[in-house]
């Protein structure tokens, strides 16, 4: 019975080890009045350097300066989506440890522009890929960019950058979590509990 009750512990703890699931961030939580909002810091648990959500469906016709924007198009869950404020070099950032930028959908708010990622460990520059975006279609991009601390989308100057649905890994391989925590405690005494337990037969 002993011998049970170790390895289901065992298999909890290593439930409680495995790396966190992708987490989609749809901005769709966030509230803005139609004319674009900061995002704060801590949400989707990163950090956000000069980007902001947009309500698209109160989106004023008046601020759409030149007919058509690649906010709508690259909504895909509604109603929200993100962009960089201003047409400035913007950035997403783990506050403590890494992530995995996997994927999302882009575009570029006006016309056709090459957008720039940059996948940061540090100071160090480990991902450099450029992207064509448009404002008339969303284009679904994928990343793997892994084990980053800070990942940052360049456009051409004044140029805004529209995003919705990205798929992010948090905190893949940097400071254990809580739970990667417990579960060490967790299988090094269940170890110690598995030796005593031979020792006695």
């Amino acid at each position: 019975m002993k011998r049970y009750c170790i390895l289901a512990l065992g298999a909890t703890a290593l439930a409680l080890t495995c790396p966190a699931r992708a987490e989609l961030i749809t901005f769709d939580s966030l509230t803005d009045n139609g004319i674009g909002t900061v995002i704060a810091n801590g949400y989707a648990g990163l950090d956000w350097n000069q980007m902001w959500v947009l309500n698209v469906a109160d989106f004023p016709a008046a601020y759409n300066y030149y007919g058509h924007a690649g906010y709508p198009v690259v909504e895909q869950s509604g109603p929200n989506v993100g962009f960089n404020y201003g047409g400035r070099t913007s950035d997403i950032i783990a506050p403590t440890g890494t992530f995995n930028l996997d994927s999302g959908y882009f575009a570029a708010s006006y016309g056709t522009e090459a957008m720039t990622v940059l996948g940061y460990r540090g100071s160090t520059v480990v991902f450099d890929e450029t992207y064509n975006l448009s404002e008339y279609a969303a284009t679904f991009i994928t990343f793997d960019f892994t084990e980053i601390t800070d990942a940052q989308f360049n456009l051409a100057p004044n140029r805004q950058i529209t995003m919705d649905n990205l798929t992010v890994d948090l905190n893949p391989t940097g400071t254990p979590e809580p739970g990667q925590m417990v579960a060490g405690v967790v299988l090094a005494g269940l170890g110690l509990a598995a030796r005593r337990l031979g020792r006695r037969k």
